[in-house]
Protein backbone atom coordinates (compact mmCIF):
# COMPACT_ATOMS: atom_id res chain seq x y z
CA UNK A 1 0.00 0.00 0.00
CA UNK A 2 1.54 3.36 -0.98
CA UNK A 3 2.46 5.76 1.80
CA UNK A 4 0.65 9.11 2.12
CA UNK A 5 3.82 10.83 0.96
CA UNK A 6 3.94 8.72 -2.20
CA UNK A 7 0.25 9.36 -2.83
CA UNK A 8 0.74 13.12 -2.60
CA UNK A 9 3.73 12.99 -4.91
CA UNK A 10 1.85 10.84 -7.42
CA UNK A 11 -1.19 13.12 -7.35
CA UNK A 12 0.96 16.20 -7.95
CA UNK A 13 2.72 14.44 -10.80
CA UNK A 14 -0.59 13.69 -12.47
CA UNK A 15 -1.75 17.30 -12.05
CA UNK A 16 1.43 18.76 -13.51
CA UNK A 17 1.40 16.19 -16.32
CA UNK A 18 -2.23 16.93 -17.12
CA UNK A 19 -1.51 20.64 -17.17
CA UNK A 20 1.41 20.10 -19.53
CA UNK A 21 -0.56 17.80 -21.82
CA UNK A 22 -3.36 20.34 -22.16
CA UNK A 23 -0.81 23.06 -22.94
CA UNK A 24 0.66 20.89 -25.73
CA UNK A 25 -2.66 19.59 -27.03
CA UNK A 26 -4.21 23.04 -27.30
CA UNK A 27 -2.93 24.61 -30.51
CA UNK A 28 -4.89 27.84 -30.70
CA UNK A 29 -7.16 30.15 -28.76
CA UNK A 30 -8.78 32.46 -31.27
CA UNK A 31 -9.40 30.61 -34.55
CA UNK A 32 -9.91 31.41 -37.32
CA UNK A 33 -8.35 34.86 -36.96
CA UNK A 34 -5.08 35.91 -35.34
CA UNK A 35 -5.66 37.61 -32.02
CA UNK A 36 -4.01 41.07 -32.05
CA UNK A 37 -2.57 40.53 -28.56
CA UNK A 38 -0.59 37.54 -29.79
CA UNK A 39 0.03 38.78 -33.32
CA UNK A 40 1.56 42.05 -32.14
CA UNK A 41 4.08 40.18 -30.00
CA UNK A 42 4.85 37.68 -32.75
CA UNK A 43 5.52 40.51 -35.20
CA UNK A 44 7.92 42.10 -32.72
CA UNK A 45 9.83 38.81 -32.47
CA UNK A 46 9.91 38.36 -36.25
CA UNK A 47 11.09 41.94 -36.77
CA UNK A 48 13.96 41.52 -34.32
CA UNK A 49 15.01 38.08 -35.58
CA UNK A 50 14.53 38.45 -39.32
CA UNK A 51 15.08 42.16 -39.91
CA UNK A 52 17.20 43.34 -36.97
CA UNK A 53 14.76 46.08 -36.04
CA UNK A 54 12.07 46.80 -33.48
CA UNK A 55 9.76 48.22 -36.15
CA UNK A 56 6.95 45.88 -37.22
CA UNK A 57 6.18 47.65 -40.51
CA UNK A 58 7.16 44.67 -42.65
CA UNK A 59 5.63 41.95 -40.43
CA UNK A 60 2.35 43.90 -40.41
CA UNK A 61 2.25 43.72 -44.20
CA UNK A 62 3.15 40.03 -44.35
CA UNK A 63 1.43 38.59 -41.26
CA UNK A 64 -1.61 40.84 -41.04
CA UNK A 65 -2.73 44.18 -39.75
CA UNK A 66 -4.34 44.82 -36.38
CA UNK A 67 -5.04 47.58 -33.87
CA UNK A 68 -2.36 46.69 -31.29
CA UNK A 69 0.33 48.98 -32.71
CA UNK A 70 2.21 52.03 -31.54
CA UNK A 71 3.38 54.68 -33.98
CA UNK A 72 6.50 56.82 -33.68
CA UNK A 73 8.60 58.62 -36.26
CA UNK A 74 6.44 57.31 -39.10
CA UNK A 75 7.00 53.67 -38.14
CA UNK A 76 4.91 51.07 -36.36
CA UNK A 77 5.91 49.14 -33.26
CA UNK A 78 4.14 46.66 -31.04
CA UNK A 79 2.15 48.43 -28.33
CA UNK A 80 2.88 45.60 -25.88
CA UNK A 81 5.45 45.56 -23.12
CA UNK A 82 8.48 43.90 -24.77
CA UNK A 83 9.54 41.39 -22.09
CA UNK A 84 7.82 38.34 -23.56
CA UNK A 85 9.04 39.18 -27.07
CA UNK A 86 12.61 39.52 -25.77
CA UNK A 87 12.37 36.14 -24.05
CA UNK A 88 10.93 34.52 -27.17
CA UNK A 89 13.63 35.89 -29.46
CA UNK A 90 16.30 33.20 -28.80
CA UNK A 91 13.61 30.50 -28.93
CA UNK A 92 12.46 31.78 -32.32
CA UNK A 93 16.01 31.85 -33.64
CA UNK A 94 16.57 28.26 -32.57
CA UNK A 95 13.28 27.13 -34.13
CA UNK A 96 14.20 28.83 -37.42
CA UNK A 97 16.94 26.25 -37.82
CA UNK A 98 14.19 23.69 -38.34
CA UNK A 99 11.05 25.57 -39.31
CA UNK A 100 10.19 28.22 -41.91
CA UNK A 101 9.28 31.76 -40.96
CA UNK A 102 5.59 32.46 -40.29
CA UNK A 103 3.60 33.31 -43.38
CA UNK A 104 0.21 34.49 -42.14
CA UNK A 105 -1.11 35.38 -38.72
CA UNK A 106 -0.40 33.04 -35.83
CA UNK A 107 -1.37 29.78 -37.49
CA UNK A 108 2.11 28.52 -38.41
CA UNK A 109 3.96 25.78 -36.58
CA UNK A 110 6.79 28.06 -35.52
CA UNK A 111 4.38 30.24 -33.54
CA UNK A 112 2.89 27.22 -31.78
CA UNK A 113 6.32 25.92 -30.74
CA UNK A 114 7.49 29.37 -29.72
CA UNK A 115 4.47 29.79 -27.44
CA UNK A 116 4.94 26.29 -26.08
CA UNK A 117 8.63 26.82 -25.27
CA UNK A 118 8.09 30.19 -23.61
CA UNK A 119 4.76 30.85 -21.89
CA UNK A 120 3.60 27.25 -21.52
CA UNK A 121 6.99 25.90 -20.41
CA UNK A 122 7.48 28.55 -17.74
CA UNK A 123 3.94 27.97 -16.47
CA UNK A 124 4.50 24.21 -16.21
CA UNK A 125 7.68 24.83 -14.21
CA UNK A 126 5.81 27.24 -11.93
CA UNK A 127 3.02 24.72 -11.33
CA UNK A 128 5.56 22.00 -10.50
CA UNK A 129 7.39 24.25 -8.06
CA UNK A 130 4.11 25.35 -6.52
CA UNK A 131 3.07 21.79 -5.78
CA UNK A 132 6.52 20.92 -4.48
CA UNK A 133 6.48 23.90 -2.13
CA UNK A 134 3.18 22.82 -0.66
CA UNK A 135 4.15 19.18 -0.34
CA UNK A 136 7.42 20.07 1.40
CA UNK A 137 5.56 21.45 4.42
CA UNK A 138 4.10 18.92 6.80
CA UNK A 139 1.07 21.08 7.60
CA UNK A 140 0.08 21.47 3.94
CA UNK A 141 1.21 18.15 2.49
CA UNK A 142 -2.19 16.47 2.62
CA UNK A 143 -3.91 19.33 0.79
CA UNK A 144 -1.10 20.05 -1.69
CA UNK A 145 -2.78 18.23 -4.61
CA UNK A 146 -6.20 19.85 -4.21
CA UNK A 147 -4.72 23.33 -3.73
CA UNK A 148 -2.56 22.88 -6.83
CA UNK A 149 -5.55 21.56 -8.75
CA UNK A 150 -7.66 24.55 -7.76
CA UNK A 151 -4.94 27.07 -8.60
CA UNK A 152 -4.27 25.78 -12.11
CA UNK A 153 -7.66 24.44 -13.20
CA UNK A 154 -10.08 26.50 -11.11
CA UNK A 155 -8.88 29.87 -12.42
CA UNK A 156 -8.08 31.29 -15.89
CA UNK A 157 -4.42 30.33 -15.43
CA UNK A 158 -4.55 27.34 -17.79
CA UNK A 159 -6.29 29.37 -20.48
CA UNK A 160 -3.62 32.05 -20.46
CA UNK A 161 -0.81 29.50 -20.08
CA UNK A 162 -1.63 28.29 -23.59
CA UNK A 163 -1.74 31.76 -25.10
CA UNK A 164 1.07 34.04 -26.20
CA UNK A 165 -0.15 36.69 -23.77
CA UNK A 166 1.67 38.21 -20.83
CA UNK A 167 -0.94 37.17 -18.25
CA UNK A 168 0.11 33.70 -17.09
CA UNK A 169 3.71 34.30 -18.18
CA UNK A 170 4.03 37.24 -15.79
CA UNK A 171 2.26 35.43 -12.96
CA UNK A 172 4.59 32.45 -13.35
CA UNK A 173 7.68 34.67 -13.38
CA UNK A 174 6.58 36.39 -10.18
CA UNK A 175 5.93 33.08 -8.49
CA UNK A 176 9.31 31.70 -9.56
CA UNK A 177 10.97 34.92 -8.37
CA UNK A 178 9.45 34.40 -4.93
CA UNK A 179 10.37 30.71 -5.00
CA UNK A 180 14.00 31.47 -5.83
CA UNK A 181 14.06 34.15 -3.14
CA UNK A 182 12.80 31.66 -0.58
CA UNK A 183 15.42 29.13 -1.62
CA UNK A 184 18.07 31.76 -1.11
CA UNK A 185 16.73 32.44 2.39
CA UNK A 186 16.62 28.72 3.21
CA UNK A 187 20.27 28.36 2.18
CA UNK A 188 21.47 31.68 3.54
CA UNK A 189 24.44 30.19 5.38
CA UNK A 190 25.84 28.56 2.29
CA UNK A 191 28.10 30.15 -0.27
CA UNK A 192 26.59 31.48 -3.46
CA UNK A 193 23.26 32.48 -1.99
CA UNK A 194 23.65 35.91 -3.60
CA UNK A 195 22.96 34.19 -6.91
CA UNK A 196 19.50 33.25 -5.69
CA UNK A 197 18.77 36.88 -4.90
CA UNK A 198 20.11 37.98 -8.28
CA UNK A 199 17.90 35.41 -10.02
CA UNK A 200 14.88 36.61 -8.04
CA UNK A 201 15.58 40.18 -9.10
CA UNK A 202 16.00 39.13 -12.72
CA UNK A 203 12.72 37.19 -12.79
CA UNK A 204 10.69 39.88 -11.05
CA UNK A 205 12.20 42.57 -13.29
CA UNK A 206 11.38 40.52 -16.39
CA UNK A 207 7.81 40.20 -15.17
CA UNK A 208 7.57 43.99 -14.97
CA UNK A 209 8.85 44.57 -18.51
CA UNK A 210 6.40 41.91 -19.69
CA UNK A 211 3.41 43.55 -18.02
CA UNK A 212 3.92 47.01 -16.57
CA UNK A 213 0.88 46.69 -14.33
CA UNK A 214 2.63 44.22 -12.01
CA UNK A 215 5.24 46.85 -11.14
CA UNK A 216 3.82 47.53 -7.65
CA UNK A 217 3.76 43.80 -6.87
CA UNK A 218 7.38 43.36 -7.98
CA UNK A 219 8.29 46.40 -5.89
CA UNK A 220 6.77 44.83 -2.79
CA UNK A 221 8.62 41.63 -3.57
CA UNK A 222 11.78 43.71 -3.61
CA UNK A 223 10.93 45.12 -0.18
CA UNK A 224 10.35 41.55 0.94
CA UNK A 225 13.79 40.58 -0.35
CA UNK A 226 15.53 43.51 1.36
CA UNK A 227 14.13 42.79 4.81
CA UNK A 228 17.06 42.15 7.15
CA UNK A 229 19.44 41.34 4.33
CA UNK A 230 23.10 42.19 3.87
CA UNK A 231 24.19 44.83 1.42
CA UNK A 232 25.61 42.15 -0.86
CA UNK A 233 22.29 40.36 -1.22
CA UNK A 234 20.41 43.61 -1.72
CA UNK A 235 22.83 44.58 -4.47
CA UNK A 236 22.44 41.13 -6.00
CA UNK A 237 18.67 41.46 -6.17
CA UNK A 238 18.92 44.99 -7.54
CA UNK A 239 21.57 43.95 -10.05
CA UNK A 240 19.38 41.17 -11.36
CA UNK A 241 16.42 43.52 -11.72
CA UNK A 242 18.60 46.12 -13.46
CA UNK A 243 19.15 43.85 -16.48
CA UNK A 244 15.54 43.82 -17.74
CA UNK A 245 15.13 47.45 -16.68
CA UNK A 246 18.06 48.44 -18.90
CA UNK A 247 16.59 46.45 -21.80
CA UNK A 248 13.27 48.26 -21.43
CA UNK A 249 14.86 51.70 -21.28
CA UNK A 250 16.95 50.96 -24.36
CA UNK A 251 13.93 49.65 -26.24
CA UNK A 252 11.81 52.70 -25.43
CA UNK A 253 14.60 55.10 -26.29
CA UNK A 254 15.10 53.49 -29.71
CA UNK A 255 11.40 53.15 -30.53
CA UNK A 256 9.80 56.21 -28.97
CA UNK A 257 12.62 58.70 -28.59
CA UNK A 258 12.77 58.61 -24.79
CA UNK A 259 13.63 55.82 -22.33
CA UNK A 260 10.74 56.97 -20.13
CA UNK A 261 8.03 56.91 -22.81
CA UNK A 262 6.02 53.64 -22.97
CA UNK A 263 4.35 52.29 -26.07
CA UNK A 264 0.90 53.09 -24.68
CA UNK A 265 1.71 56.77 -25.08
CA UNK A 266 2.12 56.24 -28.83
CA UNK A 267 -1.01 54.27 -29.71
CA UNK A 268 -1.71 54.32 -33.45
CA UNK A 269 -5.31 53.13 -33.34
CA UNK A 270 -7.52 56.21 -32.85
CA UNK A 271 -9.89 54.65 -30.33
CA UNK A 272 -7.00 53.42 -28.19
CA UNK A 273 -5.09 56.67 -28.53
CA UNK A 274 -8.14 58.59 -27.34
CA UNK A 275 -8.58 56.22 -24.41
CA UNK A 276 -4.90 56.41 -23.46
CA UNK A 277 -5.08 60.21 -23.50
CA UNK A 278 -7.64 60.28 -20.69
CA UNK A 279 -6.27 61.10 -17.28
CA UNK A 280 -3.31 58.70 -16.88
CA UNK A 281 -3.31 56.20 -19.77
CA UNK A 282 -7.01 55.49 -19.41
CA UNK A 283 -7.41 55.59 -15.63
CA UNK A 284 -10.69 57.22 -14.64
CA UNK A 285 -13.60 56.72 -12.27
CA UNK A 286 -14.47 53.08 -11.49
CA UNK A 287 -17.30 51.63 -13.55
CA UNK A 288 -19.94 49.63 -11.61
CA UNK A 289 -21.18 48.14 -14.88
CA UNK A 290 -17.79 46.71 -15.74
CA UNK A 291 -17.34 45.44 -12.19
CA UNK A 292 -20.66 43.62 -12.49
CA UNK A 293 -19.72 42.21 -15.90
CA UNK A 294 -16.43 40.74 -14.74
CA UNK A 295 -17.55 39.58 -11.32
CA UNK A 296 -21.06 38.27 -11.90
CA UNK A 297 -21.93 38.37 -15.60
CA UNK A 298 -23.13 34.92 -16.79
CA UNK A 299 -20.69 34.99 -19.71
CA UNK A 300 -17.48 35.39 -17.71
CA UNK A 301 -18.18 36.45 -14.13
CA UNK A 302 -15.21 35.29 -12.13
CA UNK A 303 -17.22 34.82 -8.94
CA UNK A 304 -19.63 32.57 -10.80
CA UNK A 305 -16.90 30.39 -12.22
CA UNK A 306 -14.58 30.51 -9.17
CA UNK A 307 -16.88 31.18 -6.19
CA UNK A 308 -14.24 30.09 -3.67
CA UNK A 309 -12.58 33.45 -4.22
CA UNK A 310 -15.20 34.94 -1.92
CA UNK A 311 -13.42 33.29 1.01
CA UNK A 312 -10.20 35.21 0.42
CA UNK A 313 -11.06 37.81 3.05
CA UNK A 314 -11.55 35.07 5.64
CA UNK A 315 -8.22 33.61 4.65
CA UNK A 316 -6.37 36.88 5.18
CA UNK A 317 -7.88 37.38 8.62
CA UNK A 318 -7.02 33.86 9.73
CA UNK A 319 -3.50 34.10 8.42
CA UNK A 320 -2.85 37.40 10.18
CA UNK A 321 -4.18 36.06 13.44
CA UNK A 322 -1.96 32.99 13.17
CA UNK A 323 1.17 35.22 13.42
CA UNK A 324 2.93 32.89 11.02
CA UNK A 325 5.30 34.35 8.43
CA UNK A 326 4.19 37.92 8.98
CA UNK A 327 6.62 39.20 6.31
CA UNK A 328 4.92 37.12 3.65
CA UNK A 329 1.51 38.04 5.02
CA UNK A 330 2.34 41.73 4.68
CA UNK A 331 3.68 41.15 1.19
CA UNK A 332 0.50 39.28 0.20
CA UNK A 333 -1.71 42.05 1.54
CA UNK A 334 0.35 44.73 -0.17
CA UNK A 335 0.44 42.80 -3.44
CA UNK A 336 -3.33 42.45 -3.35
CA UNK A 337 -4.27 45.92 -2.14
CA UNK A 338 -1.92 47.80 -4.46
CA UNK A 339 -3.54 46.59 -7.70
CA UNK A 340 -6.97 47.29 -6.22
CA UNK A 341 -5.98 50.80 -5.23
CA UNK A 342 -4.04 51.64 -8.37
CA UNK A 343 -5.83 49.73 -11.11
CA UNK A 344 -9.27 49.81 -9.56
CA UNK A 345 -9.75 53.34 -10.87
CA UNK A 346 -9.29 52.24 -14.47
CA UNK A 347 -12.02 52.30 -17.06
CA UNK A 348 -10.05 49.61 -18.84
CA UNK A 349 -8.10 49.99 -22.02
CA UNK A 350 -4.61 48.77 -21.27
CA UNK A 351 -4.48 48.34 -17.49
CA UNK A 352 -5.46 44.70 -17.27
CA UNK A 353 -3.19 41.89 -16.40
CA UNK A 354 -3.93 38.74 -14.57
CA UNK A 355 -1.76 38.00 -11.53
CA UNK A 356 -3.38 34.68 -10.66
CA UNK A 357 -0.38 33.22 -8.93
CA UNK A 358 0.88 36.39 -7.28
CA UNK A 359 -0.97 35.93 -4.02
CA UNK A 360 -0.23 32.22 -4.00
CA UNK A 361 3.45 33.15 -3.74
CA UNK A 362 3.13 34.44 -0.23
CA UNK A 363 0.43 32.19 1.14
CA UNK A 364 2.51 29.05 0.68
CA UNK A 365 4.38 29.79 3.88
CA UNK A 366 1.51 30.10 6.35
CA UNK A 367 1.04 27.13 8.66
CA UNK A 368 -1.96 27.84 10.86
CA UNK A 369 -4.72 26.84 8.46
CA UNK A 370 -6.22 23.39 8.29
CA UNK A 371 -9.36 24.39 6.38
CA UNK A 372 -8.86 23.47 2.74
CA UNK A 373 -11.58 25.87 1.58
CA UNK A 374 -10.11 28.83 3.43
CA UNK A 375 -6.61 28.04 2.24
CA UNK A 376 -7.60 27.74 -1.41
CA UNK A 377 -9.74 30.86 -1.17
CA UNK A 378 -6.80 32.92 0.06
CA UNK A 379 -4.59 31.94 -2.88
CA UNK A 380 -6.12 33.93 -5.69
CA UNK A 381 -7.84 37.17 -4.62
CA UNK A 382 -5.71 39.19 -6.99
CA UNK A 383 -7.67 37.53 -9.79
CA UNK A 384 -10.74 39.52 -8.76
CA UNK A 385 -8.89 42.81 -8.71
CA UNK A 386 -7.09 42.43 -12.02
CA UNK A 387 -10.00 40.97 -13.92
CA UNK A 388 -11.90 44.21 -13.27
CA UNK A 389 -9.55 46.05 -15.59
CA UNK A 390 -9.80 44.28 -18.94
CA UNK A 391 -12.67 46.36 -20.19
CA UNK A 392 -12.99 48.03 -23.56
CA UNK A 393 -10.11 46.11 -25.10
CA UNK A 394 -11.80 42.77 -24.56
CA UNK A 395 -15.44 43.84 -24.61
CA UNK A 396 -14.87 45.22 -28.08
CA UNK A 397 -13.69 41.81 -29.32
CA UNK A 398 -15.41 39.13 -27.30
CA UNK A 399 -18.91 39.45 -28.69
CA UNK A 400 -19.91 36.25 -26.92
CA UNK A 401 -19.94 38.29 -23.72
CA UNK A 402 -23.14 39.95 -24.99
CA UNK A 403 -21.82 43.40 -24.05
CA UNK A 404 -22.24 46.42 -26.25
CA UNK A 405 -19.32 46.90 -28.61
CA UNK A 406 -17.96 50.46 -28.27
CA UNK A 407 -18.16 52.44 -31.47
CA UNK A 408 -14.95 52.76 -33.39
CA UNK A 409 -13.34 49.58 -32.04
CA UNK A 410 -13.63 47.43 -35.16
CA UNK A 411 -10.14 46.20 -36.13
CA UNK A 412 -8.55 47.53 -39.29
CA UNK A 413 -8.86 45.33 -42.32
CA UNK A 414 -6.02 46.49 -44.52
CA UNK A 415 -2.33 46.89 -43.84
CA UNK A 416 -0.92 50.37 -44.14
Amino acid sequence: MPSPRDSVRRALLWIVTGFGVLAVYFTGVFPPFANPNELSRLQAVVAMAELGTFSIDVPVRTLGNHEDKAESGGRYYSNKAPGLAFAALPVYRALRLLLPAPRAGTGDAIFYWMRLLTVSLVCVIAVARFGSRLAARREEKSVAPIVTLAAVFGTPFLFYARSFFGHAWTAALLFLAWDVLRRGEENERRRGTALFFAAAGLLSGWAVISEYTVGPIALFLGFRAFRGRSGKKILSFGGGAAIPAALLLFYQAVCFGSPWLPSYAKESYPAYAELASRKFFGFEVPSPEVAWNYLLHPARGVLLFSPFLLWSFVGFVRWWRSREDRADCFFALAATVSPVAIYGVGLGGFVVRLGVIVLIIALLQQTAWFSVVAFIAALIPSTIALLLMEMKLISGRMQADLWAVPSGTAPPREAP
